[in-house]
């Protein structure tokens, strides 16, 4: 399958170029994420009638990226090539610990031999590794993909979020005619990185509403109705500590001071989305979460990256400082919200209304 004339002619007068997901460079989760987005995108194109045309599409490129963009009357989800495979090769380094994805104190253990482990330095082009993904026999193949395809649809579902909410109209209005991208933030006169954050926010917790079911089905392989109280808690816990770490990677590629990021820290960025947690189990069978499923979410995250990057074992004591820590810029982002919701307002490609959010 060729790739899509728009998105070619798209890449072309955006001078990246267009990747073929059935290309002798590619894996099979490219193809397999191309077919999922591109039936995500024409069902998006019935439903929402100020996105007339939608694309998705993956360009060539050796980084983590992704982008939202408006161009000759067409929206357009662009993601890095990389992604999937950066991705992939992540939580099958995660997964070849045993106790990847669990909560501080329960009997962490090191690296051992036979595990995967990167250097922080160099973590994001060991996690490229050339397009190649990294093979570990004793692994779960379905699992992996399952979370690679729970991530990258969290992303493209962040990225519609933008167009749809008005984001990207905001932005180019400011900016030009240029691509909302993830990871370049570009300054301008009327647009704030608190703009960029609470933008950010929104997009999060959207994308998180629309992809969690979807997700979790994907992760137990049959419809939810029929899996165990038990495991649906553990799948949403895997989901949940799976976008934490992807948050953590992105963490990677941002300016170290709060006040010159686009993105919120990743503790706020999921403590953000666990607001939604109660809300979103109940239609998925799931009654009753523990009462610290917050805390050993980003527990979790913490201890698995510590052991993949052979950083000392995490303290489950700081768990709750970090955050409280972070939870205090929580408030104004929330705040701006209520003014950025104004300018964008105007510009909502939606069918409904942008949400409102504490008293006003």
């Amino acid at each position: 399958m060729a790739v899509d004339e728009v998105f070619q002619k798209y890449c072309t007068a955006r001078r990246i170029a267009a990747f073929d997901p059935d290309s002798p460079y590619s894996n099979a989760l490219h193809r397999l994420l191309s077919n999922h987005f591109e039936q995500q995108a024409a069902q998006i194109e019935t439903e929402f009638p100020k996105i007339s045309r939608l694309r998705f599409g993956f360009y060539e490129c050796n980084r983590f990226g992704a982008a939202a963009d408006l161009w000759e009357g067409t929206a357009v989800i662009r993601m890095s090539a990389a992604v999937p495979t950066m991705l992939a090769n992540f939580f099958t380094a995660c997964l070849s610990h045993d106790n990847g994805f669990l909560p501080p104190g329960r009997d962490i253990l090191p690296r051992y031999a036979g595990t995967i482990g990167f250097n922080e330095t160099t973590i994001l082009a060991d996690l490229f590794n050339h397009g190649q993904l990294i093979e570990h026999s004793s692994l779960n193949v379905m699992r992996v993909t399952a979370l690679v395809l729970a991530c990258c649809g969290f992303i493209f579902l962040h990225e519609f979020v933008h167009i749809r909410n008005g984001h990207v109209d905001l932005f180019q209005s400011q900016l030009g005619l240029l691509p909302m991208e993830e990871m370049k933030t570009v300054a301008a006169p009327k647009l704030s990185t608190l703009d960029f954050q609470t933008m950010e926010w929104d997009a999060d917790n959207i994308a998180f509403i629309l992809n969690t079911a979807l997700a979790i089905r994907n992760m137990a392989g049959q419809e939810l109705s029929f899996c165990d109280g038990e495991d649906l808690i553990s799948m949403f816990h895997v989901y949940c500590v799976s976008l934490y770490l992807m948050f953590k990677l992105m963490e990677l590629m941002e300016p170290k001071n709060i006040q010159a990021r686009s993105h919120p820290h990743p503790v706020l960025r999921t403590l953000f989305l666990m607001e939604k947690l109660r809300v979103l189990a109940a239609p998925m069978g799931i009654d009753t979460l523990p009462m610290e499923f917050d805390v050993d979410v980003v527990g979790a995250g913490e201890a698995t990256w510590a052991l993949v990057l052979g950083f000392p074992l995490f303290d489950p004591s700081r768990v709750l400082t970090l955050m409280d820590e972070q939870a205090e810029y929580g408030p104004v982002i929330l705040k701006h919200w209520i003014t950025l919701r104004e300018r964008l307002t105007p510009l909502n490609r939606g069918t409904s209304d942008l949400t409102r959010f504490l008293d006003e």
